[in-house]
């Protein structure tokens, strides 16, 4: 009886062990990969790999090109969903991905979403082609079939054509992201990399940019830009002054989760900025502000500093104009003191050429 028991143990202690070693070897797997697309960061592919109950579970993050024979004439749409039927063997990995329509977005989906039921639609609406994954997965190309290796920090996706090569992050970057604020903006601004526009829902490289969102509009060009932390949170926004010689506008660009939003300014809704990120607002000659902005994340938050405020009397005629800082009334040199400050701190303006890119952004 002793030895039997004795046997037992020392049968389960080598289950234990055998089943420490299987998961360990697992464990190297787990992580974020990344797969850069060498012409727009925003269509880089990520593969998140993860350990549930000593099982290896994942998540794909990816675009509608996948799904689309060829794209021509509209912005990719984009996805996140598990990896089902996820087997690894060897060093051999196969899984599928099934789409429905509403699993297609219409910018990158942050890697905080594990499923596309949890990306708000306010934030990232469905995509405007979503119709083309009813037309894949009629044409048998919805699920998709995906086989590979994944050895020494990378996985290699066979794909038809050429290898696509995912490699492990095992940097600091925020959600798994390829790229910091810094290095986005410049990609940006180079015509590397699209943004999101938050007035107009839509994806643009600089050189396309739609301010008006109407073909028929004299198409807005980029002046100069400035770099300057508007919501003073250590993260810089990048501020563009647009022109077409005869009008202007502004948009700011903001980085957020791996994502450039851009937020339009109407042109008198954003003069004289300065290095601290107030500027001046005007709706006619005595009414004036001071304004700033609040928390930007994927929506852009004003805040008011000051104001000035004019007022009529029965015949019509301007009486008064009074000034505010904050919600306290203060008197004209007080405000004038206030806006003087921000005349006297300007910010640093760049030419938009690409040596004042790549000057600014080093």
């Amino acid at each position: 009886m002793i030895r039997k028991f004795g046997l037992v143990v020392l049968g389960l202690a080598l289950c234990i062990f055998m089943g420490s070693a299987a998961r360990a070897a697992g464990s190297s797997y787990i992580g974020t990969y990344v797969y850069s697309y060498e012409y727009n960061s925003d269509e880089n592919h990520y593969i998140v790999l993860e350990d549930v109950n000593g099982k290896i579970v994942g998540r794909y993050y990816g675009t509608s090109d996948d799904f689309d024979d060829a794209r021509e004439g509209y912005y990719a749409g984009y996805y996140v969903t598990d990896m089902r039927n996820l087997q690894i063997k060897g060093n051999v990995i196969t899984f599928e991905v099934k789409l429905t329509e509403n699993d297609m977005f219409s910018k990158p989906v942050d890697l905080k979403y594990k499923s596309g039921k949890q990306v708000p639609k306010s934030e990232n609406p469905v995509w405007e082609n979503k119709q083309l994954v009813t037309y894949a997965a009629s044409s048998g190309n919805n699920p998709r079939k995906y086989k590979g290796n994944i050895a020494n920090g990378e996985i290699i996706l066979e794909t038809g054509y050429e290898p696509r090569v995912f490699k492990k992050n095992t940097g600091n970057a925020t959600n798994g992201k390829s790229l910091t604020p810094m290095e986005a903006y410049k990609a940006v601004l180079k015509n590397e990399m699209a943004f999101y526009s938050a007035n107009n829902n839509k994806n643009y490289k600089l050189s396309e940019f739609d301010y008006w969102n109407d073909t028929d509009a004299h198409p807005l060009e980029v002046y100069r830009f400035t770099v300057v932390d508007m919501d003073n949170d250590g993260t810089p926004e990048v501020v563009l002054e647009l022109t077409t010689g005869f009008d202007g506008a502004f948009e700011v660009l903001h980085y957020e989760g791996g994502t450039v939003y851009g937020f339009n300014f109407p042109y008198r809704g954003m003069l004289d900025l300065s290095k601290d990120g107030m500027y001046l607002g005007s709706n006619g000659a005595y009414d004036s502000c001071v304004l700033k902005a609040g928390a930007i994340k994927d929506t852009y938050k004003e805040e008011t500093v000051a104001y000035s405020e004019s007022g009529q009397d029965a015949n019509g005629d301007l009486t008064v104009v009074a000034y505010y800082i904050g919600s306290s009334k203060v008197t004209e040199d007080e405000y004038d003191a206030l806006t003087k400050s921000v005349f006297d701190n300007p910010a640093v303006w760049h030419d938009y050429n690409d040596s004042s890119i790549e000057s600014a952004f080093k």
